[in-house]
């Protein structure tokens, strides 16, 4: 395979392909090992799951265009939005509401905690271990520059 992202590379070859199979993408991305055909298969999930790719029926897939391209910035407003109705949260509920990945989540936080949006309240137990409470500092100019503008 070529340098880059994995997701990426099926982006870019399924929008070659157009209508596609799993073992014509393996092919023209080259996968010749079973962990390479699971990362696939879970990669093909997710862009169905965004939109970027449709079944058009059972095995074959068509790639959408005009779909944002990965699913980052729907992700940033999901979690963004998340944490404004919430108050008060973790990274975990946070992650969990808006099927964000939980390093992401918390590569977030750690930006509006620098940015002086969000501040830490303190700690929770969680199934016994410390876990960090954040709050959103002013929900009403949180609500205007992060959820309403769809992200930050």
């Amino acid at each position: 395979m070529a340098k880059g992202s994995f997701t990426g590379e099926l982006r870019q070859a399924a929008r070659n392909l157009g209508t596609f199979t799993a073992a014509g993408i393996s092919e023209a991305l080259k996968i010749q090992t079973y962990e390479g055909m699971k990362k696939l298969r879970s990669v093909i999930h997710d862009m169905r799951k965004s939109g970027e790719i449709a079944s058009i029926e059972r095995g074959v897939y068509q790639y959408v265009e005009g779909v944002s391209d990965g699913r980052k910035s729907d992700v940033a407003e999901r979690v963004y939005r998340a944490m404004h109705v919430k108050g008060m949260f973790t990274a975990t509920e946070i992650s969990f509401l808006s099927d964000a990945d939980g390093s992401y989540v918390r590569s977030l936080i750690r930006k509006l905690k620098n940015h002086s949006e969000i501040e830490q309240m303190g700690t929770r137990r969680i199934q016994g271990r410390p876990v960090a409470v954040f709050r959103v500092k002013d929900r009403d100019r949180f609500y205007k520059e992060y959820v309403h503008q769809g992200g930050g």
